[in-house]
């Protein structure tokens, strides 16, 4: 769980090369001002990567910010949830495949403003995220999945 990052971004991948990235099942809140996006992938060669099941609450614009000489290759960004109007700004580059994420979808928290990030009842994004082998406990240490599948973000419902 990641909120209220004011300067930077919440996660950057940069620079060089990097191989097997995941980033897996968590929950970014609220905009940086000055920054487009709560990841940043920068000036950077990123292969056989994975962002999934990840929620991207009131990020700036985007929930990913592609930026400078930034080569990818064999990577994918799904079953993401962001209350942005996209997944990636600019364009995904070749390489990135971007699928099955909700872009402009509110994921009812339940009391963001008190920095509560738990899903409501009623949120989108439960048992909409891909089954992952390796992520079997949420943040507050509870089992997963609880319900019919893997819930979005840091918390299962």
């Amino acid at each position: 769980v990641i909120y209220n990052a004011s300067r930077g971004w919440a996660l950057r991948l940069y620079p060089g090369t990097l191989s097997n990235v995941n980033i897996l099942n968590n929950t970014f809140a609220f905009p940086n001002p000055d920054r487009d996006g709560h990841i940043a992938v920068t000036d950077v060669t990123v292969l056989n990567s994975t962002i999934v099941n990840n929620l991207f609450y009131q990020p700036r614009n985007a929930a990913i910010r592609l930026s400078g000489a930034t080569n990818v290759s064999g990577s994918v960004a799904s079953r993401n949830l962001t209350t942005a109007p996209t997944m990636t700004s600019p364009a995904p580059p070749a390489g990135l495949t971007v699928s099955n994420n909700w872009t402009n979808t509110d994921p009812l928290l339940v009391n963001p403003a008190g920095h509560d990030l738990h899903l409501g009842a009623t949120s989108p994004a439960i048992d909409k995220g891909a089954a992952l082998m390796t992520m079997t406990l949420d943040y507050d240490g509870c089992s997963r999945p609880r319900g019919a599948g893997i819930d979005i973000g840091a918390y299962e419902r």
